[in-house]
C-alpha cells in the first residue's frame, strides 16, 4: 500500500461524505478515466461490495465481479489484476475501481452483508478465491443456502 493510495481512497470517502457521490465522479475521473469511472457507477449500482463478519470479531470486505471475486482490504489492498499491475507495479493510478467502490460503498452504507461466518468458512472464501478466483461458498453464504 502506498500513501498515495491511502490519500486518495481517504479523500474519496471525504468528499463523498461532503458532496455526493456526482462530486466523487467528476474528481476521480481525470484520474482513473473514463472506462474505471464507467465501473465505480456499475459497481456502486449494482450493489457488488460484500461485507462479511467473521465470528471471530473480522470483517471481511469483497467485491463481486461478473466472473470473480476479489478480496478487499479497505484502503490498502485488491485482489485484482490492475492493482497488482496498475496501482503496485506500474503506478499508473492510485488504486483500482473495486478499491474506490468499496470505499464509496462503505461510506452509504450501501453493501451486502452476510451473516457470521465460522473461521472453517473464512477460510474456505479465502482459499477458493486464491485458487480461483471465485467463491462458491460465498455465493452460497450470500443466498441464505
Amino acid at each position: 500500500m502506498s500513501e498515495k493510495t491511502l490519500a486518495f481512497l481517504k479523500n474519496i470517502k471525504e468528499q463523498v461524505r461532503k458532496y455526493g457521490i456526482d462530486n466523487v465522479v467528476s474528481y476521480i475521473k481525470p484520474i482513473l478515466g473514463d472506462h474505471r469511472v464507467a465501473r465505480v457507477k456499475e459497481g456502486i449500482h449494482e450493489n457488488r461490495v460484500v461485507k462479511s463478519h467473521v465470528i471471530n470479531g473480522e470483517v471481511l470486505w469483497f467485491y463481486l465481479g461478473k466472473n470473480e471475486v476479489y478480496l478487499i482490504i479497505p484502503e490498502v489492498y485488491c485482489s485484482c489484476l490492475d492493482f497488482l499491475i496498475n496501482v503496485v507495479e506500474r503506478r499508473i493510478v492510485p488504486a483500482c475501481y473495486h478499491l474506490v467502490v468499496q470505499a464509496i460503498a462503505e461510506v452509504y452504507e450501501k453493501y451486502r452483508s452476510t451473516r457470521d461466518i465460522t473461521l472453517a468458512e473464512k477460510e474456505k472464501i479465502l482459499s477458493e478465491i486464491e485458487k480461483y478466483g471465485y467463491s462458491p461458498t460465498l455465493v452460497r453464504i450470500l443466498l441464505g443456502r
